[in-house]
């Protein structure tokens, strides 16, 4: 209660600070109740189907009888001597994982093409084109698939044909076999088909007595169907509650500015005084006395401005009279100059019902 009584606002100071309080307090709370009530949505991407496939080709490379190495085939990756290789063991491998079991078709093939380079750009002399194995299908209803498909690849095949090239054209150009795993996967969803073409491939270079097996040899695919749908966002408790706290902390905000008492607006006749008071005040000399207009001249002037002119023209001081009383409320300036007195009065509004002690004179 001391607070209170020690704290005042204006009148319009205090009715701003309710007006605007209350309205965050009505956003405030019609935020919680919209958080609370009003459902909101999101755009979420829901799967409906999916698939993973991955198609491979392994292989191991086994030698002839040599006094070089003390096995019987040598690992993909590594570097090879044509005179002791014996043939190439391929594995041709698929793999397939799908989301959930659907009508699956794979068709797949294996392509051999023998091919004469030539020139800086390695451009394309001849070709000549085989099947390692021949087109073929399998369609099973299932989320997995699996191949393993083997086949062997004789180089020295490949080397008369290339001989046989050189010896008819006598043009040496670099020879490679190129080894493409062609898989097509069809799957046959409710939301629709997805195709998929994996393409792993290797080349291996023909005639070089020492050469690398190079290309990529795996490849990958993930596909999948997706539809947007709309989700409702779960209320949020914690933003309802800062709200409601906010909202009640600000009620009782505007009860306690409810609760100050209004400050009175300035008096004008007050506050006129006291901005003259501070602006000249050395400049006056205070009566206790009214004087009568009749023993000179009188010259009324308008302004405490031209009062203050006209004493420093004449080089006389500035007296003045002042009564703030119930009844009576006024201020007189006077400036004597031999029988002329210039004279000006500013007058305060009687308010007899709110008036207050004669404050003490400035």
């Amino acid at each position: 209660m001391n607070l209170l009584k020690s704290v005042k606002l204006g009148k319009l100071t205090k009715k701003m600070i309710i007006a605007v309080t209350a309205v965050i307090i009505v956003f405030l709370s019609a935020s919680a109740l919209m958080e609370a009530v009003v459902p909101k949505y999101e755009e979420v991407n829901e799967l409906r189907y999916s698939f993973k496939s991955t198609g491979d080709i392994d292989y191991r490379v086994y030698l002839k009888p040599n006094i070089m190495y003390g096995t019987d085939y040598l690992e993909k990756g590594r570097y090879y001597i044509l005179k002791y290789i014996d043939y190439i063991h391929m594995d041709f491998l698929y793999d397939f994982t799908g989301y959930v079991p659907v009508p699956v078709k794979v068709d797949y093939s294996v392509k051999a093409t023998l091919q004469g380079l030539h020139g800086n750009k390695d451009e394309i002399l001849w070709s000549k084109d085989y099947d390692l194995i021949e087109s073929d299908q399998i369609e099973v209803t299932d989320e997995k698939v699996k191949l393993q498909i083997p086949a062997m690849i004789q180089l020295d095949d490949f080397n008369k044909i290339k001989d046989a090239l050189f010896n008819d054209s006598e043009i040496n150009s670099r020879v490679v076999l190129n080894i493409i795993f062609n898989i097509r996967t069809t799957a046959y969803t409710d939301e629709g088909n997805i195709l998929s073409v994996l393409t792993p491939k290797m080349t291996i270079p023909v005639g070089s007595s020492v050469f690398k097996i190079e290309g990529q040899t795996e490849s990958k695919d993930e596909r999948k169907i997706e539809k947007k749908k709309q989700v409702i966002i779960p209320v949020n408790i914690t933003k309802i509650i800062v709200f409601a706290f906010l909202s009640l902390l600000l009620t009782l905000v505007v009860i306690f500015i409810y609760k100050i008492e209004e400050s009175e607006a300035p008096d004008p006749f007050d506050s006129r005084l006291a901005d003259i008071f501070k602006e000249y005040g050395e400049r006056l000399a205070g009566m206790e006395h009214t004087i009568s207009h009749q023993f000179s001249d009188v010259i009324s002037v308008n302004s405490v401005e031209d009062i203050i002119k006209i004493a420093d023209e004449v080089g006389q001081p500035v007296f003045y009279y002042k009564v703030n009383q119930a009844t009576e409320r006024k201020i007189e300036f006077y400036v004597f100059d031999y029988r002329r007195t210039y004279y000006m009065v500013i007058f305060g509004e009687i308010k007899p019902e709110v008036f207050k002690p004669e404050q003490e004179e400035v």
